[in-house]
């Protein structure tokens, strides 16, 4: 009786234990089941999750987070590949952790900032790399230089960093809302190449492709361009074309698309 009774709870806990994981897709549907992250190869990363039905296998660039064992993982684009992070500390600037050399561990450090910007935890160099890349704020910046900060400091490194930028925004929003009186309102509006990005979003939604996940998460990437006024590197619109001419359906909308971020640019 004992052990029937432990069988059922050992059961209990493993359905309970599995149903914690999850994975949210480029579409933003989430998946609950059992996650398995498995081993990296070169040209992509990938996980499988099972759930009551089947188990399914997603590429790194057809979802957008993982979550396993309490742990939280994030996709992100490294070079030409899209990379399963491990999150650790998350804010305007992420830290978080990656494999290498085809490696399960996750040991190699990465820092995101919500810009989109990206860069490996340098080894060599450090001082040079990281002072560039957080040079938005003095204090880091400063600290960087002189040495206070080492590579063995990342995690002081972002938590001052993000404490810094926090500041800094919180003084701006101060000194613009004591003008706002004196001011006139400025709406911002959408232009014209991040409506025809959004339209085209809705229209990839409908589309069954294998080529419209990897589409998916292109257009997110040119789209947080787009948002922060920042230029739409050539690599993207070549992409972009690329992959635009896979999809009959809306092939004449990237088009146009691309006409008007060169037009915007």
């Amino acid at each position: 009786m004992k052990k029937g009774i432990a069988a059922v709870l050992c059961l209990l806990s493993f359905w309970c234990y599995g149903q914690t994981d999850y994975v949210v897709t480029t579409h933003r549907d989430t998946i609950q089941g059992e996650v398995q992250i498995l081993l990296p190869s070169e040209r992509y990363e990938e996980v499988t999750i099972k759930t009551e039905d089947a188990t399914r296998r997603f590429k790194a660039y057809q979802f957008l987070e993982v979550g396993k064992d309490s742990l939280i993982y994030r996709s992100v684009k490294f070079g030409e590949i899209y990379k399963i992070m491990q999150l650790e500390v998350e804010g305007y600037l992420s830290l978080l952790s990656f494999r290498s050399d085809g490696n399960y561990s996750f040991g190699s450090k990465y820092l995101l900032k919500k810009t989109g910007d990206g860069i490996e935890v340098p080894t060599l160099l450090f001082k040079k790399i990281m002072s560039d890349f957080l040079s938005d704020c003095n204090e880091v910046e400063k600290k960087i230089e002189n040495k206070t900060y080492k590579r063995s400091d990342i995690d002081a490194v972002v938590t001052h960093y993000n404490n810094c930028i926090q500041v800094q925004t919180q003084d701006l929003y101060a000194d613009t809302s004591s003008k706002k009186k004196v001011e006139p309102t400025v709406i911002s509006e959408v232009s014209p190449a991040g409506a025809k990005l959004a339209d085209i979003k809705k229209k990839l939604q409908t589309i069954r492709s294998a080529e419209a996940p990897e589409l998916m998460v292109l257009l997110n990437d040119i789209e947080s361009k787009l948002t922060n006024h920042r230029t739409v590197p050539p690599y993207m619109i070549a992409a972009l074309r690329e992959q635009g001419a896979k999809l009959s359906d809306i092939n004449t909308d990237i088009t146009e698309l691309i006409e008007l971020i060169n037009q915007q640019d």
